[in-house]
This record gives structure tokens, sequence and C-alpha cells, in this order.
């Protein structure tokens, strides 16, 4: 596949609703617009939303395409595909699956969104991720530049249809980490309402991100879900119904107070 093809299941998403409401997602870090499955078309037809899902930069097509990307590259993306958005419509949301809610909060700190809500946030990760310099001392090891993501079997059959890529650069780790590091001084200026829902056995995001971030996060308006389920695809799981939900109420009482 050259570089430059997009796969049919990776293309970016765009609904057009009637609401004057309108929210921009992020997906995930070797994920595709279709890290949220049905929630696009779910927000558009029940609520008249309008809903654009971007594919980030290095994305839909292979994974050594990531390689030389920083977060500039996919916050300038984010950033090009939200301006447009707050110009012409009156309710702006955001939103972020896993490394996209990071890029989502960092937009929420500087641009006047609605409400922002993010899903599996990797706002603390698991041992040794967690461990400063980690990625320097990987890098130094004989291994191959890439590594599998180590998926179920489970999470692949119920993420069936969804386009990612089942490896990552080994240097996802640290990108993950900077995003971090700029959270922890971006949080408090994030001031619209937040919604985050979490994992209690997810396989990235570390279980206590939720409590950490709630810290931070200079928001009145507040809250945490979360779900009783292993892995991290939760759109893909017999829980998104309920994820659905409550992130369309969620824009509701956003845009009622």
């Amino acid at each position: 596949m050259a570089k430059k093809d997009i796969h049919p299941s990776a293309q970016s998403v765009a609904l057009v609703g009637d609401s004057g409401a309108a929210v921009l997602l992020i997906h995930g870090y070797t994920g595709s617009p279709t890290d949220f499955n049905k929630l696009p078309k779910f927000l558009n037809e029940n609520y008249g939303i309008s809903v654009f899902v971007p594919l980030l930069p290095g994305h839909g097509t292979q994974v050594e395409d990531l390689v030389g990307l920083t977060k500039d590259d996919f916050i300038k993306v984010a950033k090009q595909a939200l301006e447009p958005l707050l110009a012409k419509y009156d309710e702006v949301f955001i939103g972020g699956h896993s490394f996209g809610g990071q890029v989502a909060l960092h937009l929420a700190a500087r641009y006047p969104a609605l409400g922002v809500f993010t899903t599996t946030l990797p706002y603390k990760l698991f041992f040794p991720f967690d461990i400063p310099f980690f990625y320097e001392l990987y890098s130094l090891l004989p291994v191959n530049k890439f590594s599998d993501k180590g998926l179920s079997k489970e999470e692949l059959e119920r993420r069936r249809g969804a386009f990612f890529y089942s490896s990552m650069p080994a240097y996802s780790v640290k990108l993950l980490n900077e995003m971090n590091k700029d959270l922890k001084k971006l949080l408090p200026l994030v001031k619209c309402p937040f919604l985050s829902i979490f994992l209690k056995e997810d396989t990235v995001s570390h279980p206590k991100s939720g409590s950490e971030v709630m810290k931070l996060v200079g928001s009145d308006i507040k809250k945490t879900i979360m779900l009783d389920q292993s892995g991290h695809g939760l759109f893909y799981s017999e829980n998104a119904p309920r994820i659905y939900n409550e992130i369309a109420e969620f824009f509701k009482f956003c845009i009622i107070n």
C-alpha cells in the first residue's frame, strides 16, 4: 500500500446536522475515526449534531508513516479542524479517545469549547512505561523499532470492522509522556464541563488516571465514569450504547446550562 492511499475504512468523517451544535472527535494513536464505532452516526441522527472526525497524520495507511511525527504534528491538525467549527457553530464540543483525549484537552485548554470529554485517557501509564527516561533506555535495546500491541483475540473480535495498526513505534511511550507533561500545566486551564470515561481493566491507561486528572482539571463541572470492562476499545463492547447515551446527555447538560 502506498503511503498516500488511505484505507477505505479509515476515512475522515463529516456528518452535518441541523441543531447548531458540532463536535470534533479525535481518534487514538495508531487508530482511526473508526475508534468511535457508531458514536458519530448516533449523535448526528438522534440529536442533529454535526460530527467531524479527522484522520490524524501517519494514520490510515501503514504504521511506518508514524515515524518522525511529533505531538505538534497531531495538535496542529486538530487545531485546523476545530477553528472552522468555532467560527461556524454556536455550540462546539471536543472529544477524544485515548491519545486523542490528550489532544482534546490540549485544545480545551486554549479554545472556548462548550464541553470536552475523553475516553480511556492515558494520563497515567502502567509500570514500567511510567518511569522517567524509560523511552531512552528502551531505545538502546536491540529490539525492533515497532512493538506489537498484543491485543487479545477477544478484543480483536470486538473491534472487527475497525481500522487500526496492530503495532506501534517504540517512541510512542515518549509521545504519551510528553503529552502528559504538557497536560499537567494545561489541565488547570480547562474551564468547560468535563466528562471522562475509564475502564477498570484497561490495558493502556492506569485506573488512577481518572482521579489524578480530576485533581488538576480547572472545571467546576466534572464527572468520571468507571466501567467494569477490560481492553481499551470501549466503543466496541456491550457498554457502547450506554457510552453513547452518557456522551449525549453530557452534551444536553452543557447546552442547557
